[in-house]
């Protein structure tokens, strides 16, 4: 099978519009391998890069060396997701983007009344502003077992971090690899995964080697087109370098025709049959130097947001 290359990203030829494993064998053996081989794989691998410590039960303890921020968050809180991402990643001596936005769990009792809702204020505004706030964790080990990829089978405190074996070999690696819960989940890869994992892989090019363990020969990995747009709008909240990265991925795994050129026209492409969809984030016009990286104005953004909407439901 023909393979492509954008930077370290190994990914199917245009002609298989699947997406494949693109792994070295011993990396593929790496599954079968005995908990006690990866333990020491583990030790070997992290010996003289960070303070780790073996838990038991498949958990690593490992010390926070540099954080995305100033703040702290009070005792009986964590990061999960990107923020999590990010600590273990430095504490590995891997490079790292600062997470987009923070998620945070609860792992205690709550230490008065209105914790969470302040807490969620404070650190995730725009999630509270939209009914979200912190995830209340009562079983740690349940929460390591409900994850939709291995990378994000970790959280952490501003001192410590947890994760799991897997977790820290897929991390190093720069796997990304779908969890047996989110298979089992959707009985599958499911489309809205295909289309995040292929953002996280744009957004992290010069971090992520491979996009691994989508299964069979048989398997379906058609998309909707709302969720190729939404993570295409989502692309767009973390720069045009990102965008112009999972539109390459989307080209070149045929979500999206070669006659389709700037990320500008898959928007209009693939929002042709989502009528109320609205790309929030696409700048309006080349961006802007300032220091907040913003594009334009809120007035502009509006006009042309409804602008592209009417010409998509002229074309109707």
């Amino acid at each position: 099978m023909a393979e492509q290359k954008i930077n370290n990203i190994t990914v199917p030829s245009q002609e298989t519009n699947t997406l494949r494993p693109s792994l070295e064998e011993k990396t593929s053996s790496e599954i079968s391998e005995t908990q006690e081989e990866s333990i020491q794989k583990i030790k070997d691998l992290l010996s003289g890069v960070s303070k780790t410590e073996y838990q038991g039960n498949g958990i690593w303890k490992l010390t926070v060396r540099e954080h995305f921020s100033d703040r702290r968050l009070p005792e009986g809180y964590a990061y999960k997701g990107g923020a999590a991402r990010f600590l273990l990643r430095k504490s590995l001596g891997l490079k790292a983007k600062k997470p987009r936005d923070i998620d945070i769990i609860r792992t205690e009792d709550k230490p008065y009344e209105n914790a969470d809702n302040e807490i969620s204020e404070e650190f995730m505004p725009d999630d509270y502003a939209h009914g979200y706030g912190v995830e209340v964790i009562d079983d740690i080990s349940e929460y390591f077992d409900t994850r939709d990829l291995t990378i994000n089978e970790v959280y952490s405190t501003d001192e410590i971090i947890f994760t799991t074996t897997q977790c820290l070999l897929d991390t190093t690696k720069g796997i990304l690899r779908v969890t047996d819960f989110e298979k089992e989940s959707y009985e599958g890869v499911g489309p809205k995964m295909i289309a995040k994992m292929l953002r996280l892989a744009a957004d992290e090019l010069d971090l992520i080697d491979f996009i691994h363990n989508f299964s069979s020969e048989d398997e379906d990995f058609s998309v909707s087109l709302f969720w190729l747009a939404l993570n295409l709008d989502r692309s767009w909240e973390r720069g045009v370098s990102v965008t112009n990265n999972y539109f390459d991925l989307l080209k070149i795994l045929g979500y999206i025709p070669d006659h389709i050129e700037t990320p500008e026209e898959a928007a209009d492409y693939l929002g042709y049959d989502l009528e109320n969809f609205d790309f929030h984030n696409m700048p309006t016009e080349e961006p802007s130097i300032n220091d907040y990286g913003e594009y334009g104005t809120i007035e502009e953004s509006s006009i042309k947001k409804t602008e592209r909407r009417n010409k998509r439901r002229r074309k109707q």
